[in-house]
């Protein structure tokens, strides 16, 4: 049992040294897909976010999960983690849907600045997890209001 656990110390430190040496464990790629709203209530939406993520190496990397910020006018209006514990196979790119609760109180408080701009300027951000790195992933961009 001794030997199995220095053996796996060992294996895990190998590992860890790799991501640091740039070449032999490429880091994935993650790109926002789209975003789509889901509910409205008189309280709280939810939306759904849909990450791609690529992993170009030779050999799979194991998912743990998911961190996200959702921002409008710099006021954040949804964050949350999600464990999702699922395998990427190599040179595989696969859909990862988050889905996010937000807060429309704080949403309506942006209005009469949504409206006095013609837009929304928004930022999500957050972070894919992997057994020994954290891959971070931000996209801002503008949403236009009719007046």
């Amino acid at each position: 049992m001794f030997k199995k656990l220095i053996l796996l110390s060992f294996l895990l430190l190998g590992l860890q040294g790799c991501l640091s040496v740039p070449g032999v464990v490429e880091t994935p790629t993650i790109s926002v897909q789209n975003a789509s709203l889901q509910n409205l209530s008189l309280t709280q939406g939810s939306a759904l976010i849909r990450l791609n993520l690529t992993n170009p190496n030779g050999f799979p990397l194991p998912l743990r999960g998911v961190k996200y910020g959702l921002s409008l006018n710099g006021v954040q209006v949804a964050n949350g983690a999600q464990t999702q514990q699922r395998n990427i196979n190599a040179r595989e790119t696969v859909a990862i849907d988050i889905p996010v609760q937000m807060n429309l109180s704080q949403m309506f408080q942006l209005v009469p600045s949504i409206l006095q701009q013609g837009q929304a300027q928004y930022t999500l951000q957050g972070a894919v997890d992997l057994p020994f790195i954290s891959i971070p992933f931000s996209r801002t961009g503008g949403i236009g209001a009719s007046r």
